[in-house]
Order: C-alpha cells, then sequence, then structure tokens
C-alpha cells in the first residue's frame, strides 16, 4: 500500500466561520476601487491591497476561534507542562504489564498531558477522547491547540502496544493499515460534514470549532524496537504526503522523562 496524496477541501461548503471570514473580505473589498486610484497616482501595487485583506480575514478567523473555543472547549483544556519523568515511568510500567488497548486508552484518557505533547507551543490546549463522527466513526482521541494563527487539530489513533507495524516484505502491517484506514475516513467524514462538525452544540453540531478535513493525523503504535530504518522511511513518506506522524509508545515516554514538554516533538521514534 503507498501512501496517497491528501485531498483538498470541498469548496463552497458554507459554516460560521466562513460567513465571519466573507463578511470582513466583502468589507475590505468593497475599499479597493478607492485604493487603486490610490496606487496609480502613487505607482503603488495593489498587490499590498492583497496582502492587507489576506490580513484582516485571518485576524478575524483566529479571534472567532479563540472566542467559541474558550467558551466551548473549556472543560477540555488540558496544560502541557504537567508531564513528568514520574508520568513516563507510570506509563512505561503499564507498557510492561501487557496491558490491551482498551488498558491504554483508559491511561491516556485519565493523563491528558501525554498526547498533546505532538502541539507545538499555544494559548491553549485541548483533548477530546472518543467523539462521534456520525453513527460509526468515533475517533479515539482529538487534541486541538490554539495559537496566534487559530486553531489547530490532530486525529489521534491508538493501537495497543502489541501492535507489528511491519511485514517480513517491509510493508505495512494489517493493524498499520488498519489505523491509516481510519485517519483517512475521519478526514472524508469531515469533508463531508464540516459546517456540523464545526458548528456550536447549541446549534446541535459537534462544537470542533474550526476543525479541517485536512487535520494532521497522529498513530501511536508498538514499541520502538520493532522500528527498522527501513519503516522509518515509509514513516517520513508517511509525514511528507498525508500528514500522518507514527510513533511508538516509548516516544510518549522520552518526552515524559525528558521534563522538557516539547523537546522531543521531532524526535523520529
Amino acid at each position: 500500500m503507498g501512501p496517497e496524496e491528501i485531498t483538498k477541501p470541498p469548496t463552497g461548503a458554507s459554516d460560521e466561520q466562513e460567513a465571519v471570514e466573507n463578511e470582513v473580505r466583502a468589507k475590505w473589498e468593497s475599499l479597493r476601487p478607492s485604493y487603486a486610484e490610490w496606487a496609480v497616482r502613487n505607482g503603488e501595487s495593489l498587490e499590498y491591497f492583497d496582502e492587507i485583506v489576506d490580513a484582516q480575514v485571518e485576524s478575524a478567523r483566529v479571534k472567532y476561534q479563540k472566542k467559541r473555543a474558550f467558551a466551548e472547549l473549556e472543560d477540555s483544556s488540558t496544560m502541557w507542562d504537567r508531564l513528568t519523568p514520574e508520568d513516563g515511568e507510570a506509563l512505561l510500567a503499564l507498557l510492561e504489564s501487557d496491558p490491551d488497548e482498551a488498558e491504554v486508552h483508559h491511561f491516556l484518557e485519565a493523563n491528558p498531558q501525554f498526547l498533546i505533547q505532538v502541539l507545538s507551543t499555544g494559548h491553549g490546549r485541548y483533548q477530546l477522547s472518543k467523539p462521534r463522527f456520525g453513527a460509526e466513526l468515533i475517533p479515539d482521541f482529538l487534541v486541538a491547540e490554539m495559537s496566534s494563527i487559530g486553531i489547530e487539530w490532530h486525529l489521534v489513533e491508538i493501537e495497543s502496544p502489541k501492535c507489528p507495524v511491519e511485514r517480513k516484505d517491509g510493508l505495512p502491517t494489517q493493524q498499520l493499515n488498519h489505523a491509516i484506514g481510519q485517519i483517512r475516513d475521519w478526514r472524508t467524514w469531515l469533508m463531508n460534514n464540516t459546517d456540523y462538525a464545526r458548528r456550536a452544540k447549541k446549534q446541535d453540531g459537534l462544537g470542533l470549532v474550526g476543525i479541517d478535513p485536512r487535520a494532521s493525523g497522529l498513530i501511536i503504535i508498538g514499541r520502538r524496537k520493532n522500528y527498522s530504518s527501513r519503516f522509518n522511511v515509509f514513516r517520513r513518506d508517511m509525514i511528507d504526503r498525508q500528514r500522518i506522524v507514527i510513533h511508538s509508545y516509548d516516544w510518549l515516554v522520552d518526552v515524559a522523562r525528558s521534563n522538557q514538554s516539547g523537546w522531543l516533538r521531532s524526535d523520529f521514534h
């Protein structure tokens, strides 16, 4: 199975966030004729006006997302700097006890400071466990961060620490293919239901403010000892072509042991 390119979300989708963006863009576009006259008189380029409009639209989008995130995601917020070496040892002890996937999920749900380490520095971080995408699709976790450029979501699929990741012929195992397929299915669902996913819960939506069908994917599967150099080539390809990061559970342990949350985010195992 070769990685496939991420498709773009459909154009023409309408939701509250896009309405806010469109209103601001229309306001500034109404000033374009006046700016064009000024630009001609002063020998200036219209490209600068385009940059102004784009900056104003982005500013409006970020303000909208921050306001909604503060109001609707506060119950799911967590602090990134609460991860400690002791947390890492607790996770390692669990991994050494031969847990099943349900036990690992329960641990990560109770300790949200682990999965948010995939995020970069931002103003707010959130973790949701088993949100429903329609009747059949249930991601293990969604994690998100709010920063100066808006909110960014990650789709998280966890598999058992006991899962192999690579077959003898070098291809991904059935378990890993399943995990990759899950993230693809979630993206497809989001592409077809963007408005419903973003809409506030009080308006019968999911309340996932600003979520994007192209959201990055994170798969936690297996142990580092089973990650070969050949498999790491595949992992890099998944990052480059599908924006899906694959990590072992040992990566989470190492992040905690470092006691410098985020220091190992770029570590490849």
